[in-house]
């Protein structure tokens, strides 16, 4: 059946239904379909199964991914068991910065997650994407570093074909000056009045279609007008976290 059970707000409102219906149609087993994570959400009588999809297909879909195998006895007994079917592996990997004093000891932690990736993969290739979060130090060195880190975090990875490769599809910096937002917040400057900005935007009840109303008052939109529809709330408020912090590197680029 390819439904939405319990109507999950993450995914389009298919073939609405709860799980207390399923369970009047007199059915042993249910394989569902729609949603791509797989979810157990019931065992026995009925079984009921939301498989996943077969091979993760961006970032979004981590893990491994697969089938159910499902038997069924002559008593109508269900046994199933999960059969990994991917052949390359999404993971992602959070780094918080305010652990390294330099820039260098971050590099060296960006390789060790990476070669731990690979004996992760139970023997398959990987896609590798890094979250920098915290604040700290090194944080007005990452930005520009990143594009020369992913090169040599990418080295020899892929050239052979029958190798396990973890290839590292981007590095994402959330990161934060040393700053304290918060404090700062409370000055009487331009400054100030920029982050009370951003905070009233971010507590706004009606922050999701107000932050797209401002977007779209901007022709240059309509580039990215196909995707906007796909951000969820959380990824707006991560993308107004990081304009934030943006704002910050522009205008205060040498304060501490």
């Amino acid at each position: 059946l390819h439904c939405n059970i319990g109507g999950s707000k993450d995914h389009d409102n298919y073939a609405p239904c709860s799980v207390e219906d399923l369970l009047t149609c007199g059915m042993d087993y249910w394989a569902l379909g729609h949603i791509h994570t797989r979810n157990m959400l019931r065992e026995n009588k009925p079984c009921i199964i939301y498989p996943g999809n077969t091979q993760g297909r961006s970032v979004r879909e981590p893990d491994a991914r697969g089938c159910y195998l499902v038997k069924v006895s002559d008593r109508n007994e269900i046994h199933t068991e999960f059969v990994p079917t991917d052949v390359v592996r999404w993971f992602v990997e959070e780094i918080n910065i305010s652990e390294f004093e330099t820039l260098d000891k971050l590099i060296d932690e960006l390789h060790e997650r990476r070669d731990d990736i690979r004996s992760y993969a139970d023997g398959r290739s990987a896609m590798l994407r890094f979250y920098l979060t915290g604040r700290g130090e090194i944080h007005n060195q990452i930005g520009r570093a990143i594009p020369e880190i992913i090169l040599t975090l990418r080295e020899g990875e892929g050239e052979d074909e029958h190798r396990q490769f973890v290839w590292v599809e981007s590095i994402q910096s959330q990161t934060k000056p040393t700053i304290d937002i918060s404090k700062r917040r409370q000055a009487e400057d331009f400054v100030g009045e920029f982050l009370k900005a951003a905070d009233s935007l971010r507590n706004n009840p009606d922050f999701v279609s107000e932050i797209l109303r401002l977007i779209t008052k901007h022709s240059e939109h309509k580039v990215i007008a196909d995707q906007l529809g796909e951000l969820t709330k959380e990824d707006l408020l991560s993308i107004l976290d990081e304009a934030e912090i943006k704002g910050l590197d522009f205008l205060l680029p040498g304060e501490d």
